[in-house]
């Protein structure tokens, strides 16, 4: 009987430290708890997200009653908001790096990688590097962060989201011009004060609507032109959201057209105040058509018939602006 006993606890012991070894020496088991958690239970609580770049391009974004701001200067893209913190909360480990690979990967992810920090009320609640993509291209390296002391976890893992396919690297990328919203004007709600159209070149074209005895009136030269109610207010609706298509850099071809068009006379220049008093300029140049471009007809002409030069966001910002968008806003005094 008691030797029994003694061959039970021998295996007993033996399948057990069995287990361990196992465990230890397995390369896809996750070695710990904490350094695999990179997902946020509770993104709605999220109120600011700072994202570096190795190379040194930062952003913060920063959580406000009814939207995100860019370094607490621009608008965000509501879309590119809503993926990232879809994927603070999905991202999930697929598996850990291997020990033949951790030390190239760590070194990996040393020069080149992104740093997201999430923060809760003010306070770091979570901090990890973004690194690149796997070879089979379905699965991104990250590396945990201790939100406390700022060291670095010992062991990298793949990360990916469940039912997508692909790395997450470019939902974390810094760079500006990616998160900014590129509304010019937004009005869901009819705030306007008072919009000022200018055409320079045709200034018998221009007109000012502001509000006078509590309603909507036209003018032009200061003198109301008695323009219709319903005409006025179909105009304003058209500044319920009003976008450009993209941003011109401000270094090389861009900087070039940039001082071109301020020596030039504009297009038009259009002002809407809204009712706390705060303006927003729009300033549009023609763009020259492309060498050798024709109408319908075959006809050679001088500007591009689809887009146009803008100076937005302060007068400070060259864009490109589509007549599909703004040719609602492009009226005329006779058009009322």
């Amino acid at each position: 009987m008691n030797k029994s006993i003694v061959t039970f606890s021998v295996i007993l012991v033996v399948f057990l430290v069995g287990v361990i070894i196992y465990f230890q020496s397995n390369e896809n088991q996750i070695s710990s708890e904490q350094e695999r958690d990179f997902a946020i239970e509770d993104v709605n609580l999220i109120d600011k997200i700072f994202l570096a770049s190795k190379d040194g391009v930062t952003i913060t974004l920063t959580k406000t009653e009814d939207h995100w701001l860019v370094n607490n200067q621009f608008i965000a893209r509501q879309e590119r908001i809503e993926t990232l913190l879809k994927t603070a909360k999905g991202v999930q480990t697929k598996n850990r790096v291997s020990k033949k690979k951790v030390e190239s990967i760590i070194k990996n992810l040393s020069a080149t990688h992104i740093k997201a920090e999430f923060y809760i009320q003010g306070e770091l609640h979570k901090s990890y590097f973004v690194g690149g993509e796997t070879q089979s291209g379905d699965g991104t390296y990250m590396l945990l962060i201790d939100p406390e002391t700022q060291e670095n976890a010992s062991q990298p893992f793949v990360t990916s989201i469940r039912g997508f396919q692909g790395y997450l690297t470019p939902r974390y990328d810094p760079l500006i011009d990616n998160w900014r919203d590129l509304k010019i004007f937004h009005f869901p709600k009819n705030r306007i004060k008072s919009v000022e159209m200018q055409y320079p070149d045709t200034p018998e074209k221009s007109f000012k609507i502001e509000i006078e005895d509590k309603q909507y009136v036209v003018k032009q030269n200061g003198k109301n032109i008695g323009a219709k109610s319903e005409n006025i207010k179909l105009y304003l609706l058209n500044f319920k959201t009003i976008a450009a298509e993209r941003l011109v850099p401000q270094v090389g071809l861009g900087k070039d057209i940039m001082t071109r068009l301020k020596a030039s006379s504009p297009y038009f220049k259009l002002t809407v105040t809204d009712l706390s008093g705060k303006a927003n300029t729009v300033i549009g140049y023609r763009r020259s058509a492309e060498i050798g471009e024709t109408n319908a007809m075959g006809i050679p002409i001088k500007y591009d018939p689809d887009r146009f030069y803008g100076m937005c966001f302060g007068g400070e910002e060259l864009t490109i602006l589509q007549y599909y968008v703004f040719d609602p806003l492009l009226k005329t005094v006779k058009d009322f």
